[in-house]
């Protein structure tokens, strides 16, 4: 059963190193440690609006390094708790945007 759709857009001119530092999980910094900058803050950026998403899909307060969105078949996933939650992200020059919907058997 679905139980929230969310949704978040963000310049990724808005976001920082430190940011990342304090919303990405250990295995998340991994995944980007040897990108160049720039794409380094699309990643955070992607994240970020990911894991907003996913907080607003759930409806409930959650800190956002809680959340560890990976890829699996080259496709975001994310694992919390017993939810099951779809996620999408995307990039366009200056902007992160990122759909998350969450389901939970009842």
């Amino acid at each position: 059963m679905i139980i929230g759709v969310g949704c978040d857009i963000v310049e990724i001119s808005r976001i920082s190193l430190e940011i990342g530092e304090r919303i990405l999980t250990d295995l998340e910094k991994k995944l980007c440690e040897d990108f160049n900058e720039n794409r380094k803050l699309e990643f955070i950026a992607g994240r970020f609006c990911a894991k907003e998403a996913i907080v607003k899909a759930l409806n409930k307060k959650v800190l956002l390094s809680d959340i560890e969105v990976l890829y699996k078949d080259d496709k975001p996933y994310c694992k919390f708790e017993d939810y099951k939650i779809s996620v999408s992200i995307s990039h366009e020059k200056n902007y992160a945007i990122a759909f998350a919907i969450c389901e939970k058997d009842i």
